[in-house]
This record gives structure tokens, C-alpha cells and sequence, in this order.
């Protein structure tokens, strides 16, 4: 099983951020789905699927808050907050 993460240095260096509330949940839930999808991928593996192509997830420096320049200090730019409890029988309200 092959999951890759990829950096292009090629590609824009930039901090996607939200524009509103719609736009923050659809962000939020388009990680979901592709969370889902590589679970997904490995589950397969797991059950002996034999023709399976690597999984390439695309990163940059900034997603991961790695500073850019040595000696400054990691960007961190939070924009969701995601309230769950630890009790399964508890289901978060919306």
C-alpha cells in the first residue's frame, strides 16, 4: 500500500481560508469525504485488492504550518472548530 504526500513546488504557496460559514462547512466536509475515501483505499488493501494505485495527497509547506524561512516560528490559523464528546451515546447537536 502506497500513500504519498506530495509537494509541488511548482504550485501556489497559499493558506486556503474561508469566505463565509457555507463556504468554511463545505471546506469541512470535502476533507471528510476524502478522509473517507482513503480509509476506504485501505480497507480495500486490507480485504487483498490487488490492483490498487498509490493514494497522492498534495501538501504544502504552509498546510502544514512549516515556516517557510529557518528561525521563524510554525503559522498556525485555525478557522473551525469541531465540538464532539467523548461519550459515543452523546451525538453532537448542530
Amino acid at each position: 500500500m502506497d500513500i504519498v504526500y506530495r509537494f509541488d513546488p511548482h504550485a501556489p504557496l497559499e493558506l486556503k481560508r474561508p469566505r463565509s460559514n457555507k463556504q468554511a462547512l463545505k471546506m469541512l466536509e470535502q476533507g471528510n469525504l476524502r478522509f473517507c475515501k482513503m480509509v476506504k483505499h485501505i480497507q480495500n488493501i486490507g480485504e487483498g485488492e490487488r490492483n490498487h494505485p498509490p493514494m497522492v495527497i498534495p501538501v504544502n509547506p504552509i498546510q502544514l504550518g512549516i515556516p517557510l524561512v529557518k528561525g521563524l516560528e510554525v503559522m498556525q490559523a485555525p478557522w473551525a472548530l469541531v465540538l464532539g464528546c467523548a461519550d459515543a451515546r452523546v451525538p453532537s447537536s448542530t
